[in-house]
């Protein structure tokens, strides 16, 4: 593998990386992600432009055929011939497999923001097109108490509610406890106070 930071005037080798011949990175260049495609390859991730590498095994090592990732590199999508098409949230860290069936997938592409993607394989004549379940945070008012509630039906989503009080510091986000399951939703229950309290979802299984 070989790289450039001025866009292909100069070239250097990446002598830490594994055998890869397909490469997806992030707009800054900073989050990478490939594999080798022929036999059964894990996908490899970076986060610092290739000078050192994770081994990321989905279920397990698959013949991959196409990879694409969102513009930060968080979000990743893999597909293979014979198997499906997977997704990740987290940069590689876990994986899933989305619902579009095993129809020789032979490529990919993912927008900006992760959340729209396209596949093909034309030796079916199939062009699938999804969107990546992506969860959406509500909060309602319920007398001196607030409820912070999301879908149970967005996979990878259930467990962990982050929050912090102040974002312009570099202080770690505090997780809530596990929320309780009602109506299909997860909902967390916390009492109102004055101060100002951001939330967000992190990726778990």
């Amino acid at each position: 593998v070989i790289a450039s930071t001025n866009a292909g005037k100069n070239w250097f080798a990446l002598n830490n990386a594994p055998l890869m011949d397909h490469l997806a990175c992030s707009t800054n260049g900073l989050m990478l992600a490939g594999f080798y495609s022929s036999g059964n390859s894990p996908i490899y991730t970076s986060t610092n432009g290739g000078a050192a590498w994770i081994t990321n095994v989905v279920g397990q090592s698959m013949p991959w055929t196409a990879l694409a990732a969102s513009a930060d590199g968080t979000q990743l999508v893999a597909a293979s011939a014979g198997l499906g098409i997977f997704h990740s949230f987290d940069a590689g860290a876990h994986w899933q497999m989305g619902n579009a069936g095993v129809e020789g997938w032979s490529s990919v592409a993912s927008s900006a923001d992760g959340a729209a993607l396209v596949a093909g394989a034309p030796d079916y004549g199939y062009i699938f097109v999804g969107k990546t379940p992506l969860p959406t945070l509500s909060l309602s008012l319920a007398g001196t108490n607030v409820s912070i509630f999301w879908s149970t039906n967005v996979a990878g989503y259930g467990l962990f509610l982050a929050y912090k009080t102040d974002l312009t510091t570099n202080s770690p986000w505090q997780f809530t406890p596990q929320p309780v399951i009602t109506n299909n939703l997860y909902r967390f229950t916390l009492p109102t106070t004055n101060d100002q309290t951001f939330f967000r979802l992190e990726f778990g299984i």
